[in-house]
């Protein structure tokens, strides 16, 4: 399993979990320091865009150095 098995693995946990499923969870399909990754985002309550890393769990706002190639939500 590499990045994008985890991402799309934690986006379908989120999607089918009840309490969860409603939440604007997604997987991000990009390009970061010159290689590509998967990584999962979501929105919270304040309209604010997150980061979840899939393989380490870790959650930040450090989009700015991303290069969007697909958002799956």
């Amino acid at each position: 399993m590499d990045c994008d098995n985890y991402a799309l693995a934690l986006m379908g946990k989120v999607k089918s979990t009840e309490g969860w499923s409603g939440l604007p969870f997604g997987t991000i399909l990009g390009k970061r320091y010159n290689s590509r990754h998967a990584i999962n985002c979501f929105i919270d309550i304040n309209e604010s865009i997150w980061l979840v890393e899939p393989q380490n769990d870790s959650i930040s706002q450090d989009y700015d150095v991303w290069n969007v190639l697909l958002i799956l939500v």
